[in-house]
């Protein structure tokens, strides 16, 4: 993997949400992200296989899990 190009910017992320008062719900993920070249020029990027599902997953968990809080809250 291309070091100017690994890392994650998941924690940055979470520490910009923190500093507008945004509560952190779940723990941080990461996915694996693939440039995709053509005659060395990036013109794209995707995901590794399996990652869209996984993402998928957690974004469903996440809704259900703010769901049940606002009906908690609603009464």
């Amino acid at each position: 993997m291309s070091s100017r190009l690994s890392g994650s910017a998941a924690k940055f992320i979470e520490k910009e949400l923190k500093s507008q008062g945004l509560q952190i719900v779940a723990p941080r993920e990461s996915a694996i992200v693939f440039a995709l070249k053509e005659m060395g020029t990036i013109t794209g990027a995707s995901l590794k296989e399996g990652e869209k599902e996984r993402f998928r997953k957690i974004g469903t968990q996440l809704g259900r899990a703010l769901a049940d809080k606002t009906k908690m809250i609603r009464g």
